[in-house]
């Protein structure tokens, strides 16, 4: 496979997830139909809002969790994902993992490449095929909920997706869930 080494660059639109949620999302995106989901991913509850790029590679999805967890305990909560991914996951290479403040919300951040996790019931939106994929993560908590944002893509693709990942989790505006 050939790895490109330019960076996709795309203005950001700011779209409303829920009432208590917005985020950026590259103008080219559009938001995936409950038949595109189902073609591309193992998940068995529809996430809030899936979008796509228009060739179908890279990928973005917003979901809420069903465990409640008690606001505030991002370090907690930092750990618990960061096991759950690295047992999920096959052959875990992960470039960042960090607690981060965007805009006055406390985020759990994970960027890594990985293959996909092989079990189909998994809570991780997981793309079908087991080819690796690079993922850019964000979790937060409000509410007694989790906030889960996930852009992934072929990992072939990952260092040209990257800097729009980045700006698309950057751009996260959460008032509650």
């Amino acid at each position: 496979d050939l790895i490109t080494s330019f960076s996709v660059k795309e203005k950001l639109v700011r779209k409303k997830i829920t009432s208590g949620i917005s985020v950026g999302i590259p103008v080219s995106f559009h938001e995936m139909n409950d038949d595109e989901i189902a073609d591309k991913y193992y998940t068995y509850r529809r996430p809030l809002k899936m979008f796509s790029d228009e060739a179908g590679v890279a990928n973005f999805g917003i979901n809420l969790s069903v465990t409640p967890w008690q606001d505030g305990d991002i370090k907690i909560l930092y750990d618990v994902y960061k096991a759950n991914i690295m047992n999920t996951f096959g052959n875990v290479n992960m470039s960042k993992s960090e607690l981060v403040t965007i805009k006055n919300t406390d985020f759990a951040i994970f960027e890594f490449t990985a293959a996909p996790p092989e079990d189909e019931s998994s809570t991780f939106i997981g793309s079908k095929g087991g080819k690796s994929q690079y993922h850019y993560l964000a979790y937060t908590t409000s509410n007694g909920k989790v906030a889960i944002f996930n852009f992934n893509c072929p990992a072939r693709f990952g260092r040209e997706w990257r800097a729009i990942a980045a700006s698309m989790i950057e751009s996260i505006r959460v008032d509650k869930l």
